[in-house]
């Protein structure tokens, strides 16, 4: 890991992190387009509440009459105004959310500071085959009914299908009820394997019972959908009983 990813700038531009990798001038553009699009929209307050302290080499920018942004912080808000919108998690009582593929914990670290009554904040990832890490006398064994909901930010289109079919096993094990899922694909839901190609997963996320309710562009402006340079889609499944 360290031949590719400094540890002390780990929020900065990486190989998983990606900043607007155009001019200066460029991206502090589309960084005020994309926080303009949010101050719009945001009818929660979460950038006034939420903060962001430029800690491990995260890209920072500032505007006149605004707080200090990064694309951490407002692709957090972002996403969480789309689950506020849908499922009111903002004051949902005792909230409890596995965080699928959770990366350094963005959106964890954004999620505790928004929802007043979070009860519980699982994050999983995978583990390169060299870190070691202490063995715990312990393991935490997750137990069915203990999610309300499970979050898969750009992860599920990183994996091949088996892993994805292992996750899914998993959630329709733990009877999750409902899953938020940001492919990386414009269009339909892909796999990558280790050959390269792409499958499609949509069939193994519906035959584990789950079907979408709600799927909407991260940004519903086409134009700043364009400026910005971000074609993500927010999807919401729900488990059928």
């Amino acid at each position: 890991m360290s031949g590719f990813l400094s540890l002390q700038y780990f929020r900065g531009d990486t190989v998983y992190v990606w900043h607007y990798r155009d001019s200066d001038e460029l991206a502090r553009l589309k960084y005020f387009t994309y926080l303009r699009y949010l101050v719009e929209r945001d009818t929660a307050g979460l950038l006034d509440r939420l903060e962001e302290d430029g800690a491990f080499g995260c890209w920072t920018y500032e505007f006149p009459g605004s707080k200090t942004c990064s694309r951490d912080l407002l692709d957090s808000v972002n996403e969480l105004l789309f689950l506020e919108r849908h499922l009111s998690i903002l004051e949902a009582s005792h909230l409890r959310i596995l965080d699928i593929g959770a990366g350094y914990g963005r959106l964890a670290h954004r999620g505790a500071e928004a929802i007043k009554s979070l009860e519980l904040y699982t994050c999983v990832d995978s583990v390169s085959p060299p870190v070691r890490v202490v063995p715990l006398p312990e393991t935490v064994e997750l137990r069915q009914g203990e999610f309300d909901l499970a979050l898969n930010v750009h992860s599920f289109s990183e994996c091949p299908l088996a892993a994805i079919e292992w996750w899914m096993s998993l959630l329709v094990k733990l009877h999750v009820p409902r899953l938020f899922l940001v492919p990386n694909e414009q269009n339909g839901f892909l796999s990558i394997e280790e050959d390269g190609t792409r499958r499609d997963y949509l069939p193994t996320i519906e035959a584990s019972g789950y079907r979408c309710v709600v799927e909407e562009w991260a940004f519903d402006d086409p134009a700043v959908r364009e400026a910005v340079g971000i074609s993500d889609r927010f999807c919401l499944f729900e488990l059928e009983a």
